[in-house]
Order: C-alpha cells, then structure tokens, then sequence
C-alpha cells in the first residue's frame, strides 16, 4: 500500500471506531430538537412549495391574459403579501403571507421567461439573456443570505420584509 491510501485507511478506520462514541449524544440531539429542526424548515418553505405549486397555472395564465400584465399584477401580489407578512404577530400568520406571496413570485417567474424569450430574437442576445435570468436564483441565494444575516444583525427581523 502506499502513503495515500494507509493515509485514507486510517481515516476512514478512525472515523468508524470513534463514532459509537458519538451515536449518544447524536441520539440526544436528536429526540429533543428534532420536531423544533422540522417545524423550522417547514415554516421556511413556505413561499418556494407554493412558488412551485403554482408555476404552471401561472405560466397559463400569462399565455392566456397577457405575459407583461401578469407580472405586473404577480409583482404587486407579491410585494403586498410581503409588506403584510412584516406586521404579522404569529408563526401561523406569518407562514400564510408568505404562502401567498409564494403564488405572485409563481406568476412571476414563466411571464417573465416568456417576456425575454418574445422580446429577443433566437440567438446569441437571447441565449445571453435566458441565462443570466438563469444565473439569479442562485446568485440570488447567496447573496441574499450574506445581506439578510447582515441586515438581521443591524436592525430587527420583520424589517427585512420592508426592504425587499
């Protein structure tokens, strides 16, 4: 054998004998804040179940009323539902605004594909375009847990509602 894999041997052996001595206090952790991880989670994922609950109706909706008055109107849905989701007092009440803003950012997103796809003719424009749209979600995620923890640190919780 060589030095590489005695190397990784040896982790790896290390890493099982240690961790029946681990399996206690991981057992610990988990009854007792298992249901508070879950419950957090499931509050958290209330906008993006519904957002994609949603994105086929909306993308219909757009075909069938117009792509450009459908984000329009999704938009100010969506900017309500967070306006009020920043006055809410409960977790209950604060999950169903966010739900409901779940439903505009799902008008949002097909309308706003099909506005660039119809505004660009095929080629390098519109390849450049559908993929910077491409590359906001991700972007987006990142940079906006960076500025929300930042934010969060700075000034109360519910103002981040105010300032999207």
């Amino acid at each position: 054998m060589d030095r590489a894999s005695t190397l990784a041997w040896r982790l790896a052996s290390d890493s099982v004998l240690h961790q029946p001595s681990q399996l206690g206090s991981w057992r610990r952790i988990r009854k007792t804040q298992c249901s508070t991880l879950l419950s957090v989670a499931n509050k958290g994922a209330k906008r993006s179940l519904t957002q994609g609950a949603f994105v086929l109706m909306g993308g219909r909706i757009g075909a069938v009323y117009g792509h450009k008055n459908t984000v329009v109107v999704a938009g100010a849905f969506w900017v309500l539902f967070h306006l009020i989701s920043g006055f809410m007092k409960s977790v209950v009440t604060l999950s169903l605004m966010r739900g409901l803003s779940g439903i505009g950012g799902a008008f949002i997103v097909p309308n706003a594909i099909a506005l660039l796809t119809v505004t660009f003719l095929p080629g390098k424009m519109r390849n450049i375009t559908v993929g910077f749209f491409g590359t906001t979600t991700p972007v987006g995620a990142a940079l906006g847990s960076l500025l929300a923890g930042l934010f969060v640190q700075l000034t109360p919780w519910k103002w981040l509602f105010f300032f999207l």
